[in-house]
């Protein structure tokens, strides 16, 4: 059987043939060819595939491995005018699903996410990784009656001066709380509530 394969290339076309058995056939071989004293070619030995295991909850080093069905956050984004309430709604051995949801509109702003426990710890900062490394503080973050431990890292570099707030026990957003750069709130935790 002959194979054509045609390639375009500056407006020509070029043309190249090869010589191949008919389909299932191995390819003709200088051992295969036949003759007295030739020997077979031993058929290769397929490849298993693996199943890959995937990450479960209890195996992640990020804040999410403490997420739990109704965990739900909101945030003052003082970019923005929503303020918007993240809610866990769903979690299996090896996904979590959340909601974004408008408090100043009262709607969803999107249709429920699902993401696998891999991309959420692939996406996570660990901020005692991060460069130029933080300085540490710990500071309470008070929301009314509400109370939140943090850990507060401050960076700077490039003329800009960062601090983020993590929350020990918080499981969604990476536990950041609050973020301030160069002196201005861009983000800052208004209430939450924590399933124990």
């Amino acid at each position: 059987m002959w194979k054509l394969d045609v390639r375009a290339s500056l407006g020509f076309a070029l043309v190249s043939l090869s010589l191949c058995g008919c389909p299932g056939e191995a390819p003709v071989t200088k051992a295969s060819s036949g003759g007295a004293g030739a020997k077979a070619e031993k058929p290769a030995t397929p490849k298993v595939v693996k199943p890959v295991k995937k990450l479960t909850q209890a195996e992640m080093k990020s804040p999410w491995r403490l997420a739990k069905v109704g965990d739900w956050l909101v945030f003052e984004p003082h970019f923005g005018k929503d303020r918007v309430r993240y809610e866990v709604t769903a979690l299996t051995e090896t996904e979590l699903t959340f909601t974004m949801t408008s408090l100043t509109k009262k709607k969803l702003l999107r249709p429920p996410v699902t993401m696998s426990f891999e991309d959420l710890e692939s996406g996570w900062n660990d901020p005692d990784k991060l460069q130029p490394t933080p300085k540490f503080t710990t500071k309470e973050l008070k929301l009314g009656d509400k109370v939140l431990t943090c850990r507060v890292g401050v960076r700077e570099g490039l003329g800009s001066k960062t601090e983020t707030w993590y929350a020990e026990g918080i499981g969604l957003n990476d536990a950041i709380v609050k973020s301030v750069r160069d002196g201005s709130v861009n983000l800052e935790l208004t209430d939450f509530h924590k399933v124990p």
